[in-house]
């Protein structure tokens, strides 16, 4: 994640210093995990470049990589990793989508990255997915047109509501359950609700950063051989 996530501590600094004190060489190994690429997963990520489409008010962006692509630039299912964070590097952007054909006849992957404002980790979970709140996935059964087709309907709805809440005041915390549970997505009226609710919201998520931090340190003692992947 190159310490840019919330989930980096001073505790994951200071291991990264141990590290550097017995003899980890941080060039080197950004250079390993972040800039080398093979020609083939080059030109998969042009190719699906090609595929990006963002909503009319720049919210929401999403790119495919299909099968095809695939049999043609020969890429590895690993070049894969990292071509949605393009889509979320938009300025402006706030969901970013990928979905990917897979090996099964209609049978499309699907992951979501968030820059913090959407818990996407709720929207993969109507889907039956999960993950973290910025990063998440899913598998969703049906032609990618159609997933698609299913998927972005969910995610404007949500981020309607966002938008909604923020004419309200913004005192308000939505998750994709509260979205599928209204009729029609978004309700007539948003009832404030107290500072002392958000408050907890908030110290649940710090809670849930600090109980994902082995999480995190394991994952940076593999880069050394693997290259940095979320869920989805």
């Amino acid at each position: 994640g190159s310490f840019r996530y919330s989930n980096t501590s001073s505790k994951t600094h200071r291991i990264a210093a141990e590290l550097i004190d017995i003899g980890v060489q941080p060039y080197e190994m950004h250079t390993k995990i972040y800039e080398t690429s093979s020609v083939q997963d080059t030109n998969l990520l042009g190719e699906s470049l090609q595929t990006m489409k963002l909503t009319e008010d720049g919210k929401i962006a999403w790119l495919w990589v299909t099968k095809e692509m695939l049999k043609k630039t020969k890429a590895s299912l690993e070049g894969t990793e990292g071509i949605i964070n393009f889509a979320r590097s938009i300025g402006g952007v706030e969901i970013a989508i990928l979905f990917r054909e897979t090996g099964t006849e209609d049978k499309v992957k699907v992951s979501f990255r968030s820059k913090g404002k959407v818990d996407v980790n709720k929207l993969a979970g109507l889907f039956g997915g999960g993950g973290h709140p910025t990063a998440s996935g899913c598998t969703v059964f049906g032609k990618i047109e159609e997933v698609e087709k299913k998927v972005l309907e969910k995610a404007k709805e949500i981020y309607k509501i966002l938008s909604k809440v923020k004419e309200a005041g913004g005192n308000k915390v939505f998750s994709a359950y509260e979205v599928s549970a209204k009729k029609g997505g978004v309700p007539e009226a948003i009832e404030p609700t107290d500072v002392r609710f958000l408050k907890e919201k908030i110290e649940k998520l710090n809670v849930s950063g600090k109980q994902s931090l082995v999480e995190f340190i394991f994952a940076f003692a593999k880069t050394i051989e693997l290259k940095d992947h979320y869920t989805g």
